[in-house]
């Protein structure tokens, strides 16, 4: 039985990124893999700001870009 190996060739905060998994990846996992902390990160997938609630459900396709943006606190 074959595997079939998914590959993504995404650009994340203007550094390029190469992919491979064995189901369609989501922003939420890219997110995490990448350690993001969810609730402080805001994500622009190719030029519109995410809802949080949606990214379990957007999954990545070739060419897609992302910027991550985390909200610091300070004084």
């Amino acid at each position: 039985m074959a595997i079939k190996i998914f590959s993504y060739n995404v650009l994340v905060n203007h550094q390029k990124y190469q992919i491979f998994s064995i189901k369609p990846c989501s922003i939420y996992e890219l997110t995490k893999f990448l350690n993001y902390p969810l609730k402080l990160t805001i994500i622009e997938f190719d030029g519109r700001i995410c809802n949080s609630f949606k990214f379990k459900n957007i999954h990545l396709k070739s060419n897609n870009t992302l910027q991550l943006l985390t909200v610091v606190g300070g004084g």
